[in-house]
């Protein structure tokens, strides 16, 4: 339609001689821009529907050879050489219609071409028959059966020849830099090379652009066709992007349009066919390397550390993925080091910064990318030279894996899957290495940090308090007897070192603890290896195992024998300061009465000489009095001043170059506190807690350190707060309280330690457990007296 309203003169618009009077259809630009009644019947659509339709809008939904690009492709043939064709367009409702097309130029503005369209083809038309159409389809269900691409080559050439009635085909297939010949008719073979470079000649011009050609005579056709010496007409058609079908025969144009156009149908088949077997073959590989990828990672189970890990996961990559250049970076401290590399990749010394590159972008947002050309690619920093294309993938939290080409577009979407299926085995197994080395390290410090605590820690066998599982090193001096002998199932029995007036006390406590689940105290004579004896202070907790039906005791033994001497001393202090002044005073008023009387001088210096004895001996009573202070005071001689700031502050600096980590820290530049020299190892105990028992990574840890005011005195406050769900009931219990059940060894100890040397130093902890807001271990300390 006009912009007016009116009908356009689609007869008028297009060149006098049409091919047939049927319907039209007149477009401009690839639309329609006026049809008539016939064109409209014969698609089913109604003519006002039709007109401003995209031509797109009138072929087959379905993927077929009939798609819009090819129809503008037709329609630009028929204009050019006057022929007509056959094409299947969309038909309304009711499905498809074939039909034969003609184009012609249009001479008027309102649009470009008038396209000529009648139902059923002419069967006479020697060019455009539908029949080699429909046997063509059967071809395609069997090129659809075929399970290898050799079969499909044959076929090709076959149907070519059966069908299409062409002498003379071939069918080449890209191979590397070439073009290599899989199949042809006998009375061709001979002609050609068996490989030409894939850019050479007619079928190299055919692969590179992707365009079909029909040359009449090849002698006036400006490439070099060695291979058509005896054939003078030539059609060429790309297979998709796997090679080239060929097409010849001795007279000069022999071929038509149609020929073309069938030569692309059946092309079109050979190439899904194609795809097919390559997607399968392609399938069954993946599984193969799925499946040995799987295999690597049992390794990787296996390994003892993460360099290990690193190295195993380099040599699949080379193995199995066929990536001849790789590297896997960890992220240390704001840059890349290189973890492992393929031995043919010579990286520099000093590689990017975790926010450069595309791998630091990789890295950040943990997304796999592919880099199909760096040149195009802003943020692309190679780090080895020559480097054209790559694939980044992030290994978890800890770095990335790279793998390089030298060429463009070298690696495919499937590389990048099997490569984050790779790098996915490596973030588990280097972690778990990692947590396995690091818990090796905590036990190792644990193990030292007990074995220096000044008393022995036990813990019982399962439901039997006279047998002991564990005892550090400290049970030596304390009992004399190692601790081997102590743990042995044959060795010494735990309630042997009891005095025996003392035994049924205390082996009693035990087993009520043991039954109950509560904690004790108590004070008795410890007899060791030499049969002497030493006074004990056993404080332990009854814990309950997992299984909840069977319980073991957990507790510390401190030896208090010089506490027993002390008391007593401050008994024989008291006895001899009270007996002593009481005694020196009645000597020194007699001393004073004398002084009075006698007139004697040598008497009198006597008298002086008793005076001066009695207030000496009176001066010794005033310093008892202050040494039995000392004996009675608690023993605070292992406690020196702190600088709690400094120990934390030490602690965070370690803490921050983990990964799965972020933490908030508000601390002034200096507070000294009075505390044991172990308090460090308190420090770090409670973020290893904090960090165990946090949330999902990044656990979110944080820290503060403050001066407070308590009853009158100012005191330091540690509070150290994580994101988790919070400390298992029963450790919490536990450590404040003593009367639940089972500790694990790795958090229960923890707990312990921290717990015992905060009340060592004077201090107290405090759990603070909260649903919303996660754990916080509290940790109240003494400033040190600075004056």
């Amino acid at each position: 339609m006009t912009d007016d309203g009116q009908a356009l003169d689609v007869t008028a618009a297009a060149d006098a001689s049409s091919p047939f009077d049927e319907g039209t259809l007149a477009v401009s630009g690839g639309t329609i821009v006026d049809a008539d009644d016939v064109a409209a019947s014969l698609l089913e659509v109604p003519r006002s529907e039709l007109v401003g339709r995209p031509l797109s809008r009138i072929c087959p939904r379905s993927p077929t050879v009939y798609d819009a690009d090819r129809l503008l492709d037709a329609i630009d043939r028929s204009v050019e050489t006057g022929d007509s064709f056959v094409w299947v367009f969309d038909r309304g409702p009711t499905g498809e219609v074939t039909t034969e097309v003609a184009a012609r130029r249009a001479e008027g503005e309102d649009c470009d071409v008038v396209l000529f369209v009648r139902g059923t083809p002419s069967w006479s038309h020697r060019d455009w028959s539908v029949r080699p159409v429909e046997r063509l389809h059967d071809v395609a269900t069997q090129l659809e059966s075929c399970v290898e691409a050799e079969a499909v080559y044959d076929l090709t050439v076959s149907a070519a020849t059966d069908i299409l009635d062409f002498d003379t085909s071939t069918v080449s297939v890209v191979e590397g830099a070439n073009l290599v010949t899989k199949a042809s008719t006998s009375d061709v073979a001979a002609d050609l090379p068996e490989a030409v470079p894939n850019d050479y000649g007619l079928a190299g011009r055919t692969y590179q652009t992707g365009r079909s050609f029909r040359v009449d005579d090849v002698h006036t056709f400006d490439e070099d066709e060695h291979g058509h010496r005896r054939h003078r007409s030539v059609i060429s058609v790309p297979i998709d992007e796997v090679g080239v079908f060929q097409a010849s025969a001795t007279a000069v144009g022999a071929f038509s349009e149609r020929d073309l156009e069938l030569a692309e149908l059946l092309a079109g088949h050979a190439a899904d066919a194609l795809e097919r077997i390559r997607s399968v073959d392609a399938l069954r590989e993946n599984r193969k390397r799925i499946a040995r990828l799987h295999d690597v990672a049992d390794e990787m189970v296996t390994a003892e550390t993460g360099e290990d890990v690193f190295e195993l996961a380099v040599d699949a990559a080379e193995e199995l993925l066929d990536f001849d250049q790789c590297t896997f970076l960890r992220a240390v401290d704001g840059q890349f080091v290189v973890a492992a590399s393929s031995s043919e990749l010579d990286l520099p010394e000093r590689l990017l910064d975790t926010d450069q590159g595309v791998a630091g972008r990789v890295y950040r947002t943990g997304q796999s990318e592919l880099v199909a050309d760096v040149a195009v690619e802003e943020e692309a920093q190679p780090m080895v030279g020559g480097i054209v294309s790559g694939i980044t993938v992030p290994v978890g939290s800890i770095g990335v894996f790279q793998a390089f080409s030298r060429k463009p577009d070298a690696f495919s979407h499937d590389d990048l899957e099997l490569a984050e299926l790779l790098t996915a085995h490596v973030a588990t197994s280097a972690e778990r290495a990692e947590s396995a080395r690091a818990l090796e390290r905590q036990k190792t410090q644990f193990s030292s940090l007990v074995a220096s605590l000044p008393g022995m820690v036990f813990r019982t066998s399962t439901d039997d308090v006279d047998r002991l599982a564990f005892v550090n090193d400290y049970a030596a001096e304390l009992t004399g007897y190692d601790p081997a002998t102590l743990t042995s199932q044959n060795g010494v029995a735990f309630g042997d070192l009891v005095h025996p007036d003392d035994r049924a006390s205390i082996v009693g406590k035990r087993r009520a603890a043991l039954l109950e689940g509560r904690s004790y105290e108590a004070t008795y004579r410890l007899v060791t290896a030499d049969s002497g004896e030493r006074w004990v202070r056993e404080r332990a907790t009854g814990l309950f195992t997992d299984e909840a039906d069977s319980a073991t005791l957990e507790g510390f033994l401190t030896d208090v024998t010089g506490n027993r001497r002390r008391a007593q001393l401050e008994v024989l202090n008291r006895f001899l300061r009270h007996n002593l002044r009481n005694d020196v005073q009645v000597i020194s008023g007699h001393a004073d009465i004398l002084e009075r009387e006698v007139r004697d001088e040598r008497m009198l210096d006597s008298v002086r000489r008793i005076q001066s004895a009695a207030a000496k001996l009176i001066g010794h009573s005033e310093k008892a009095a202050t040494l039995e202070g000392l004996l009675g005071s608690d023993d605070e001689s292992n406690r020196v001043s702190v600088d709690l700031a400094a120990v934390v502050r030490r602690r965070v600096e370690a803490f921050e170059r983990r990964p799965g980590v972020e933490l908030d820290v508000s601390l002034p530049a200096s507070c000294q506190v009075s505390a044991v020299p172990v308090l460090d190892a308190a420090i770090r105990e409670a973020l290893e807690n904090a960090l165990r028992h946090g949330g999902e990574p990044p656990v979110a840890i944080s820290i503060s350190l403050d001066a407070v005011e308590e009853h009158g005195r100012e005191i330091v406050q540690l509070r150290i707060r994580d994101d988790g769900p919070g400390i298992p009931e029963q450790d919490r219990v536990a450590i404040e309280r003593q009367t639940e059940t089972a500790l694990t060894h790795s958090s229960g100890l923890g707990l312990w330690l921290v717990k015992w040397i905060v009340t060592a130093s004077g201090g107290s902890l405090d759990i603070l457990d909260s649903p919303e807001e996660g754990t916080e271990l509290r940790m109240t300390l003494r400033r040190a007296d600075e004056g």
